[in-house]
């Protein structure tokens, strides 16, 4: 990995962390409501993988990327790790495709 993808990848988590956040003010707005995560506990390699899979989940995304959108990308991966998964692309893709179904308004 050479320097500058790495530097690419700690900005794009950066980001993805400062958009998550961004729902914590409105906590009755539906989308950004997150489930109750507060009974599962992660190894630090489950937490590296959920990392890099909601940083490439929202990678995908187009601009600009709604904090609805990472807070519902998150929770999905949050759930599968939290049942087992814990491979990055397969986090990934079933974030993305319960994103897709997700209905909206």
């Amino acid at each position: 990995m050479t320097e500058l993808t790495s530097i690419r990848e700690l900005r794009m988590e950066q980001r993805v962390f400062s958009m998550a956040r961004r729902c914590e003010p409105y906590p009755n707005n539906r989308f950004c409501r997150m489930k109750d995560f507060s009974n599962a506990a992660f190894s630090p390699e489950a937490i590296e993988a959920m990392t890099a899979a909601l940083a490439q989940a929202v990678a995908t995304l187009p601009e600009p990327v709604a904090s609805s959108h990472v807070a519902l990308l998150a929770e999905s991966i949050l759930r599968s790790a939290k049942s087992g998964e814990l491979d990055v692309g397969v986090l990934q893709r079933i974030a993305l495709l319960e994103l897709q179904i997700t209905p909206r308004g």
